[in-house]
C-alpha cells in the first residue's frame, strides 16, 4: 500500500487551502495582488517567476490555520506533520495524565493490530484503522515531549 508523494501534491495543497480560504481574502491578507497569487496557485502556468515561494507557502498556512501543505511537504520527504500543543502551563498532575495516554494509545495499537491478524489477513480497512492508531501514538508521544521539554533546566 505505497503511496508516491510528490511536488505537485503540495502545490495542490497550496491551492486547495487557498481556495477553501479565499483566494480574494488570503491576496489581501499577504498583501499580494490577487493575480499574482492566483497565477502562482494556477498549476497551468509555467512561467518560472509566478511559482510559490516559501514565503508564500508560510504566509499561506499562518492565514489560514491549515497546515495540509505542510503535511503534504512532510509525506513529500516520508514523513508526518503533527501540531504539538503549548504545554508550558500544563500541571505535574497533567503530565502524569501524559504518561498515561502514551500506555494507553499504546496498548490500542497492539489491540487493533490483534485484532487486524487474527484471521492472518490484513485488510485494506484494518490498515487503515492501524495507521490512525499509530498516528494517535506517535501524537501522544510528542505531546509528551513538549511537556517533558517544559521541565529543562539550565545547567551552570
Amino acid at each position: 500500500m505505497s503511496m508516491t508523494h510528490t511536488q505537485d501534491d503540495v502545490f495542490a495543497a497550496l491551492r486547495s487551502v487557498a481556495d477553501d480560504f479565499g483566494v480574494r481574502k488570503l491576496a489581501t491578507l499577504m498583501d499580494v495582488a490577487q493575480g499574482t497569487l492566483h497565477n502562482k496557485l494556477n498549476p497551468n502556468d509555467s512561467s518560472a517567476h509566478h511559482k510559490p515561494t516559501v514565503s508564500d507557502l508560510i504566509q499561506i498556512v499562518s492565514h489560514t490555520a491549515n497546515t495540509a501543505p505542510i503535511e503534504a511537504l512532510a509525506a513529500l520527504f516520508g514523513g508526518v506533520f503533527y501540531r504539538l500543543p503549548d504545554m508550558a502551563h500544563c500541571s505535574d498532575d497533567a503530565l502524569l495524565a501524559l504518561v498515561n495516554n502514551v500506555g494507553a494509545q499504546v496498548g490500542a495499537v497492539h489491540d487493533v493490530m490483534a485484532a487486524a491478524m487474527a484471521d492472518l489477513v490484513v485488510t485494506p480497512a484494518e490498515f487503515k484503522l492501524y495507521q490512525e492508531q499509530t498516528h494517535r501514538t506517535i501524537a501522544a508521544f510528542m505531546e509528551l515531549k513538549a511537556r517533558f521539554k517544559t521541565l529543562v533546566v539550565q545547567v551552570r
